[in-house]
């Protein structure tokens, strides 16, 4: 599911935060800017949370990356067995971009790890009446290079014969489609930032001081209730 709505803890939504991250790895790569802080805490080991703390470590940040339930946990959106990964999304651009550029990375990393994630299994997308969700999509895909077949009834009929397509009006297959073994791939995350230097560690967070809109601080429930709170181990700024 995506939404505009703020998030429960600012006035960041889901969009806005991807807006930004899909410039950040272009941002540090070509150092136009760099963070003003030389420790980054890294709150959530999901999918979001994992890449962000990798990619600050490889350009050169002190990061250490914090998770309440563990990477990948069944609490979390990134958890799960499985996730589905496709780049028809309505027409809009940036995300096709992020999911063109995110093949790519997830089959590096698979080399790095020599460890298949990424299953490319092809997404047939089947419209009853509006078919412009698929239909807005293909030109975004193929501006980043990705294909998409249109079919009419018919065609897909004779293509997948185990299947009925008499209440189908159109129907768009995408064939760089497929899932992400999601659980383990963002326990393969963390394991890599461990092991490039990171800091991971298992635990609930809290704000600690903070400047304005900036948090300077982190504590962890053991700093917490060992009325430790400020902060210290995991200063941010």
């Amino acid at each position: 599911m995506e939404s505009d709505q703020p998030s429960a803890t600012g006035n960041l939504t889901r969009r806005k935060f991807v807006a930004s991250a899909a410039v950040a790895p272009f941002v540090l790569r070509f150092g136009l800017r760099r963070p003003a802080a030389d420790h980054v805490v890294v709150v959530g080991a999901g999918a979001f949370g994992g890449w962000t703390a990798l990619t600050l470590l490889r350009a050169g940040m002190r990061v250490t990356l914090v998770d309440a339930w563990g990477a990948g946990n069944s609490r979390a959106s990134s958890g799960g067995e499985t996730r589905v990964i496709r780049t028809v999304y309505n027409g809009n651009a940036l995300y096709s971009q992020m999911a063109a550029r995110a093949f790519t990375l997830w089959r590096e990393a698979e080399q790095h790890w020599k460890r298949q994630v990424l299953f490319r299994t092809g997404a047939l997308w089947m419209c009853e009446t509006d078919d412009s969700y698929g239909r807005r999509s293909i030109q975004p895909m193929k501006a980043v290079g990705l294909s998409v077949e249109e079919m009419t009834p018919s065609e897909a009929g004779r293509r997948y014969p185990q299947m009925g397509f008499h209440d189908v009006r159109t129907a768009f297959f995408e064939p760089e489609a497929g899932y992400l073994t999601a659980r383990v791939a963002c326990e393969l995350v963390r394991e890599t930032v461990v092991r490039e230097g990171g800091t991971y560690q298992q635990a609930s967070v809290r704000p600690g001081a903070g400047a304005g809109r900036r948090v300077r601080s982190s504590a962890t429930a053991r700093e917490i209730s060992s009325g430790r709170e400020d902060g210290r181990d995991h200063r941010i700024g």
